[in-house]
């Protein structure tokens, strides 16, 4: 599993659409962060991180 590529949308030559076994192969793409549950997780991780810089720890 790949989490993203270097340039996307993948190139229609991209080497990895030459894969012998194409079906065992997984990219998600760079926006995969973006669903709403996603970044409800990442708000709070940051309210946290926030908490725990003001409070010393």
């Amino acid at each position: 599993a790949l989490d993203v590529l270097q340039t996307e949308p993948m190139r229609a030559d991209h080497p990895l659409l030459r894969v012998k076994n194409r079906r065992n192969v997984i990219i998600t793409p760079h926006i995969a962060w973006a669903s709403i549950e996603a970044r409800k997780r990442l708000i709070k991780m940051i309210a946290q991180n926030i908490r725990d810089f003001m409070s010393g720890k």
